[in-house]
Protein backbone atom coordinates (compact mmCIF):
# COMPACT_ATOMS: atom_id res chain seq x y z
CA UNK A 1 0.00 0.00 0.00
CA UNK A 2 3.12 2.10 0.58
CA UNK A 3 4.48 1.73 -2.22
CA UNK A 4 1.65 2.39 -4.56
CA UNK A 5 1.25 5.97 -2.59
CA UNK A 6 5.01 6.57 -3.22
CA UNK A 7 4.23 5.95 -7.07
CA UNK A 8 1.27 8.11 -7.15
CA UNK A 9 2.65 11.13 -5.32
CA UNK A 10 5.40 10.64 -7.95
CA UNK A 11 3.10 10.53 -10.61
CA UNK A 12 1.54 13.58 -9.48
CA UNK A 13 4.54 15.48 -9.29
CA UNK A 14 5.84 14.32 -13.03
CA UNK A 15 2.64 15.41 -14.21
CA UNK A 16 2.45 18.93 -12.18
CA UNK A 17 5.12 19.91 -14.04
CA UNK A 18 4.13 18.83 -17.16
CA UNK A 19 1.05 20.65 -16.43
CA UNK A 20 2.91 23.79 -14.93
CA UNK A 21 5.30 24.24 -18.16
CA UNK A 22 1.95 23.35 -20.49
CA UNK A 23 0.13 26.24 -19.09
CA UNK A 24 2.97 28.47 -19.30
CA UNK A 25 3.56 27.56 -23.07
CA UNK A 26 -0.02 28.18 -23.68
CA UNK A 27 -0.25 31.08 -21.33
CA UNK A 28 2.89 32.64 -24.26
CA UNK A 29 1.12 31.49 -26.98
CA UNK A 30 -2.22 33.18 -26.32
CA UNK A 31 0.14 36.36 -25.64
CA UNK A 32 1.98 35.86 -28.92
CA UNK A 33 -1.38 35.69 -30.56
CA UNK A 34 -3.10 38.49 -29.62
CA UNK A 35 -0.29 40.82 -29.64
CA UNK A 36 -0.41 39.61 -33.99
CA UNK A 37 -3.85 40.53 -33.75
CA UNK A 38 -3.90 43.49 -32.07
CA UNK A 39 -1.02 44.86 -34.78
CA UNK A 40 -3.29 43.70 -37.53
CA UNK A 41 -6.10 45.73 -36.44
CA UNK A 42 -3.88 48.54 -35.80
CA UNK A 43 -2.52 48.19 -39.13
CA UNK A 44 -5.90 47.56 -40.88
CA UNK A 45 -7.30 51.08 -38.84
CA UNK A 46 -4.29 52.86 -40.02
CA UNK A 47 -5.11 51.78 -43.93
CA UNK A 48 -8.62 52.83 -43.73
CA UNK A 49 -7.41 56.18 -41.97
CA UNK A 50 -5.24 56.90 -44.51
CA UNK A 51 -8.42 55.89 -47.56
CA UNK A 52 -10.31 57.80 -45.71
CA UNK A 53 -8.00 60.99 -45.98
CA UNK A 54 -6.60 60.86 -49.45
CA UNK A 55 -8.36 63.50 -51.71
CA UNK A 56 -9.53 61.82 -55.10
CA UNK A 57 -9.02 64.49 -57.86
CA UNK A 58 -10.59 65.14 -61.00
CA UNK A 59 -10.14 67.23 -63.82
CA UNK A 60 -12.57 67.90 -66.48
CA UNK A 61 -12.41 69.76 -69.55
CA UNK A 62 -14.63 71.86 -71.17
CA UNK A 63 -14.63 74.50 -74.09
CA UNK A 64 -16.07 77.70 -74.79
CA UNK A 65 -17.31 79.61 -77.18
CA UNK A 66 -15.76 82.51 -78.61
CA UNK A 67 -17.98 85.64 -79.97
CA UNK A 68 -14.72 87.34 -81.44
CA UNK A 69 -13.94 84.03 -83.81
CA UNK A 70 -16.98 82.18 -83.88
CA UNK A 71 -15.65 79.29 -82.73
CA UNK A 72 -15.37 77.02 -79.63
CA UNK A 73 -11.70 77.74 -79.14
CA UNK A 74 -11.70 78.69 -75.58
CA UNK A 75 -9.99 75.33 -73.53
CA UNK A 76 -10.19 75.34 -69.59
CA UNK A 77 -10.30 72.58 -67.16
CA UNK A 78 -11.76 72.48 -64.03
CA UNK A 79 -9.91 70.70 -60.85
CA UNK A 80 -12.05 68.54 -58.49
CA UNK A 81 -11.20 67.39 -55.33
CA UNK A 82 -13.35 64.63 -53.49
CA UNK A 83 -13.10 62.64 -50.44
CA UNK A 84 -10.59 64.65 -48.03
CA UNK A 85 -9.85 67.80 -47.53
CA UNK A 86 -6.85 70.19 -48.92
CA UNK A 87 -5.43 72.82 -48.51
CA UNK A 88 -2.74 75.33 -50.11
CA UNK A 89 -3.84 73.80 -53.99
CA UNK A 90 -1.06 74.82 -56.59
CA UNK A 91 -0.35 73.69 -60.37
CA UNK A 92 3.46 74.27 -60.44
CA UNK A 93 4.73 73.27 -63.62
CA UNK A 94 3.26 72.20 -67.33
CA UNK A 95 5.09 70.38 -69.88
CA UNK A 96 3.66 71.17 -73.58
CA UNK A 97 4.06 69.65 -77.17
CA UNK A 98 2.91 70.45 -80.18
CA UNK A 99 1.96 66.92 -81.78
CA UNK A 100 2.43 66.80 -85.55
CA UNK A 101 1.01 63.82 -87.72
CA UNK A 102 3.03 63.64 -91.32
CA UNK A 103 0.35 62.84 -94.11
CA UNK A 104 1.54 59.99 -96.29
CA UNK A 105 3.81 58.87 -93.76
CA UNK A 106 3.77 57.28 -90.32
CA UNK A 107 6.36 60.18 -89.16
CA UNK A 108 5.21 61.87 -85.65
CA UNK A 109 6.91 64.28 -84.09
CA UNK A 110 6.20 65.98 -80.60
CA UNK A 111 7.52 70.07 -81.09
CA UNK A 112 8.14 71.75 -77.29
CA UNK A 113 5.68 74.20 -76.27
CA UNK A 114 6.18 77.41 -74.55
CA UNK A 115 3.84 78.61 -72.03
CA UNK A 116 0.87 77.07 -73.63
CA UNK A 117 -1.19 77.01 -70.15
CA UNK A 118 -2.23 79.57 -67.99
CA UNK A 119 -0.92 78.53 -64.55
CA UNK A 120 -2.45 81.30 -62.86
CA UNK A 121 -5.93 80.24 -62.85
CA UNK A 122 -8.33 80.76 -60.30
CA UNK A 123 -8.74 79.67 -56.82
CA UNK A 124 -12.43 79.40 -55.49
CA UNK A 125 -11.48 79.08 -51.90
CA UNK A 126 -13.01 75.82 -51.34
CA UNK A 127 -11.13 73.00 -50.07
CA UNK A 128 -13.53 70.12 -51.55
CA UNK A 129 -15.76 69.81 -55.25
CA UNK A 130 -14.30 72.77 -57.34
CA UNK A 131 -10.95 73.69 -56.15
CA UNK A 132 -9.45 75.39 -59.41
CA UNK A 133 -9.60 76.25 -62.99
CA UNK A 134 -7.28 77.31 -65.73
CA UNK A 135 -7.27 77.52 -69.44
CA UNK A 136 -5.14 77.33 -72.33
CA UNK A 137 -4.32 81.12 -72.69
CA UNK A 138 -7.02 81.83 -75.41
CA UNK A 139 -4.60 80.52 -78.06
CA UNK A 140 -7.37 78.24 -79.71
CA UNK A 141 -7.94 80.28 -82.24
CA UNK A 142 -4.24 80.28 -83.50
CA UNK A 143 -4.03 76.65 -83.13
CA UNK A 144 -7.41 76.78 -85.19
CA UNK A 145 -5.87 78.83 -88.04
CA UNK A 146 -2.24 76.74 -87.78
CA UNK A 147 -4.27 73.47 -87.98
CA UNK A 148 -6.13 74.90 -91.42
CA UNK A 149 -3.19 76.33 -92.66
CA UNK A 150 -1.19 73.14 -92.38
CA UNK A 151 -3.97 70.87 -93.32
CA UNK A 152 -2.37 69.03 -96.43
CA UNK A 153 1.19 68.57 -94.83
CA UNK A 154 -0.37 66.87 -91.41
CA UNK A 155 -2.33 67.29 -88.52
CA UNK A 156 -1.37 69.26 -85.11
CA UNK A 157 -3.01 68.54 -81.85
CA UNK A 158 -1.30 70.14 -78.63
CA UNK A 159 -0.07 67.53 -75.79
CA UNK A 160 -0.10 69.05 -72.33
CA UNK A 161 1.05 67.53 -69.01
CA UNK A 162 0.71 69.53 -65.48
CA UNK A 163 2.31 68.98 -62.25
CA UNK A 164 0.28 70.03 -58.98
CA UNK A 165 0.55 70.12 -55.31
CA UNK A 166 -1.42 70.65 -51.93
CA UNK A 167 -1.53 69.41 -48.51
CA UNK A 168 -3.23 67.15 -47.29
CA UNK A 169 -5.42 67.09 -44.17
CA UNK A 170 -2.23 65.85 -42.28
CA UNK A 171 -0.53 68.90 -43.48
CA UNK A 172 1.74 67.20 -45.66
CA UNK A 173 2.42 68.37 -49.14
CA UNK A 174 1.94 65.99 -51.99
CA UNK A 175 2.27 66.14 -55.34
CA UNK A 176 0.54 64.76 -58.33
CA UNK A 177 0.92 63.97 -62.32
CA UNK A 178 -1.43 64.39 -65.04
CA UNK A 179 -2.01 64.51 -68.72
CA UNK A 180 -4.77 66.56 -69.81
CA UNK A 181 -4.84 66.90 -73.27
CA UNK A 182 -5.57 65.08 -76.02
CA UNK A 183 -6.93 62.71 -73.29
CA UNK A 184 -7.22 63.33 -69.39
CA UNK A 185 -5.12 60.75 -66.92
CA UNK A 186 -2.82 60.59 -63.90
CA UNK A 187 0.75 59.73 -64.61
CA UNK A 188 3.43 58.45 -62.01
CA UNK A 189 6.56 60.36 -61.47
CA UNK A 190 8.88 58.05 -63.40
CA UNK A 191 6.76 58.98 -66.93
CA UNK A 192 7.01 63.13 -65.52
CA UNK A 193 10.81 62.83 -64.99
CA UNK A 194 10.75 61.11 -68.88
CA UNK A 195 8.91 63.80 -69.90
CA UNK A 196 11.23 66.70 -68.09
CA UNK A 197 14.20 65.15 -69.80
CA UNK A 198 12.49 64.67 -73.07
CA UNK A 199 11.17 68.71 -73.43
CA UNK A 200 14.63 69.81 -71.99
CA UNK A 201 16.59 68.19 -74.43
CA UNK A 202 14.26 69.62 -77.45
CA UNK A 203 13.71 73.35 -75.99
CA UNK A 204 15.91 74.83 -78.22
CA UNK A 205 12.95 73.95 -80.69
CA UNK A 206 10.47 75.05 -78.70
CA UNK A 207 7.81 77.62 -80.44
CA UNK A 208 4.56 79.76 -78.69
CA UNK A 209 1.67 78.71 -80.21
CA UNK A 210 0.30 82.43 -80.20
CA UNK A 211 3.25 83.79 -82.02
CA UNK A 212 3.59 84.38 -85.79
CA UNK A 213 1.51 81.51 -87.68
CA UNK A 214 3.60 81.32 -90.68
CA UNK A 215 6.94 81.43 -89.05
CA UNK A 216 5.56 78.54 -86.52
CA UNK A 217 4.13 76.62 -89.49
CA UNK A 218 8.04 76.68 -91.21
CA UNK A 219 9.56 75.76 -87.81
CA UNK A 220 7.36 72.73 -88.14
CA UNK A 221 7.99 71.64 -91.27
CA UNK A 222 11.76 72.31 -90.90
CA UNK A 223 12.08 70.18 -87.50
CA UNK A 224 9.81 67.47 -89.61
CA UNK A 225 12.70 67.23 -92.85
CA UNK A 226 15.68 66.68 -89.88
CA UNK A 227 13.63 63.92 -87.98
CA UNK A 228 12.81 62.45 -91.21
CA UNK A 229 16.60 62.46 -92.50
Amino acid sequence: MREKLIFFRGLLERNKIFFEVLVASTLTFMGVYVSIQANTIATNQTKIMEQENTPKIEIRQTQLYNDSTKIYDITKWLVFNHNSKISNFDIEKEISYLNLIKRGSYLEINLPLRSYLNLGGTLTGESEGLIFDFDNRYTGYNEYLTRQKIWNYGHIQPISFVELSYENVLEKKEKRYYQITPRIREINKTSWDSLITDWSNKSQNAIYIDSNIDENIERIKTSAKKISQ
